[in-house]
């Protein structure tokens, strides 16, 4: 994967709420929607500050303990599915790897987790395809909802 890419989820068509320790993401193009778990929603996060691949992947070793060459290529087949799916869209890098949103500096190694067997897989799912198509709430202007086209301008 292109390593001086930064990544935008794909706004508006693509909406995502966290839940706990799960973040849950919906298309509203396709009428699908995916969930991730814990990990999933921490490298979420860094994609809402648009960070690139290299940041990203650093800054996910540095969360957790396990082999780096693993979670670097747990980080790229998730990056890989998110844009297949168009939840992600690539641009240029806007950022240097050392300008990435970066979390608190832990105290010891002791903070940090250890890196899940099943980290970082997306869910997908289609089973509310025809309710999540009929939802008038995905045809909105880039100010997404309930500014864009629902007639109230506030």
């Amino acid at each position: 994967m292109d390593e001086r890419v930064s990544f935008r989820i794909n706004t508006p068509a693509v909406s995502a709420e966290a839940f706990d320790d799960e973040i849950v993401i919906i298309d509203f193009n396709t009428g699908n929607y995916f969930s991730l778990d814990e990990t999933g929603s921490e490298l979420w996060k860094l994609l809402e500050a648009r960070g690139d691949r290299d940041s990203i992947t650093a800054e996910m070793i540095r969360r957790f303990k396990g082999d780096p060459q693993e979670i670097a290529a747990a980080v790229d087949h998730l990056l890989g599915e998110l844009l297949r799916e168009g939840i992600l869209r690539k641009e240029k890098a806007v950022r240097s790897v050392g300008d990435a949103v970066v979390s608190p500096v832990f105290a010891s190694e002791k903070e940090r987790r250890c890196w899940p067997e099943k980290a970082l897989t997306l869910r997908k799912y289609s089973d509310m395809q025809d309710l999540l198509l009929l939802d008038p709430i995905h045809e909105v202007d880039e100010k997404g909802w309930p500014y864009g086209d629902s007639g109230t301008d506030d």
